[in-house]
């Protein structure tokens, strides 16, 4: 199957460039004293933590083609981001430079520098949970932006501190950032995880769905949960699973009947684990834990 962490990678470096450049945008209005200086931090929080939060929850929506995924991304990135952004950025700098006891050792500055970003990456962490409507997602990306802005802010303060050239130091620390934050959570999509498709063919190959709604749409429409735009003989909202006591059903919604359980046309199918689903040209396999 295909590796897709490769794609996540790209997307983490690439959203560590974005928002660099939104930062150095930032700091431009603030040396031309268009913001008051005692707004400078709140301003950069906001853009840091908006931009960040945007690009790393939009990216599940933009890689898998799904177009309400990438909507509600934008959405709860951006506000999460953006709060976590001020909050983090704004309250530490606060914290700073009203407690000589803080601002006279070295050390709990840097640590408050690195707070910054713990409190960031949990306001991200919180939005991948609202995204996904998914609780266990929530508390997985929660963790993950706990690390991260740890990890991630520590190396950030010290190559700030390393590197005298203020604007590659940026660069680095935020390419590393986002970077490691992606991959934390491409690595631990699967930690509690109960039911999921995994996707066995196409453009979404080795790609899994996890299930955790009451119903998930399966179509080309822009709001279905699992968009299959890129494959043959698919119809807006062709199938559905619909969550009972007993687990997931596929109920098909398609005319011609291009909906399949185990190659065997069906209308509507309780599913078991193992089970093969064929949509149109699209083939999954249904796993459930025990």
């Amino acid at each position: 199957m295909k590796n897709h962490f490769i794609s996540y990678l790209i997307f983490g470096v690439a959203a560590g460039f974005a928002v660099l450049s939104f930062h150095e945008f930032s700091s431009f209005i603030i040396s031309k004293n268009f913001v008051p200086p005692s707004f400078s931090s709140i301003l950069v929080g906001a853009v840091i933590g908006i931009s960040m939060g945007i690009l790393l929850l939009s990216e599940k929506g933009f890689l898998h083609n799904n177009q309400s995924c990438l909507k509600r991304g934008v959405i709860f990135g951006g506000v999460f981001g953006g709060i976590g952004g001020v909050m983090g950025f704004f309250i530490c700098d606060q914290i700073i430079a009203n407690s000589t006891y803080i601002s006279d050792n070295t050390i709990l500055t840097h640590l408050f520098y690195t707070l910054q970003w713990v409190i960031l990456s949990l306001f991200i962490g919180i939005a991948y949970g609202f995204r996904d409507r998914n609780t266990r997602s929530m508390v997985r990306t929660i963790s993950c932006g706990a690390i991260a802005g740890i990890i991630g802010g520590l190396i950030i303060t010290m190559i700030g501190i390393g590197l005298q050239h203020s604007f590659l130091s940026r660069l680095i620390g935020f390419v590393i950032f986002t970077t490691l934050f992606n991959g934390l959570i491409y690595y631990t999509a699967a930690i509690r995880r109960v039911v999921w498709l995994k996707t066995l063919n196409g453009n979404l190959e080795g790609i899994d769905f996890e299930l955790s709604q009451d119903i998930h749409f399966l179509g080309t429409q822009s709001d279905d949960d699992i968009s299959l735009k890129s494959y043959q003989d698919i119809r807006p909202m062709h199938a559905k699973l619909v969550k009972y006591h007993s687990g997931y059903s596929l109920i098909d919604n398609d005319p011609f009947w291009q909906t399949f359980v185990n190659f065997r046309n069906i209308k509507e199918q309780p599913l078991k684990n193992g089970d093969i689903l064929k949509i149109g040209e699209a083939l999954f396999q249904y796993c459930a834990l025990d």
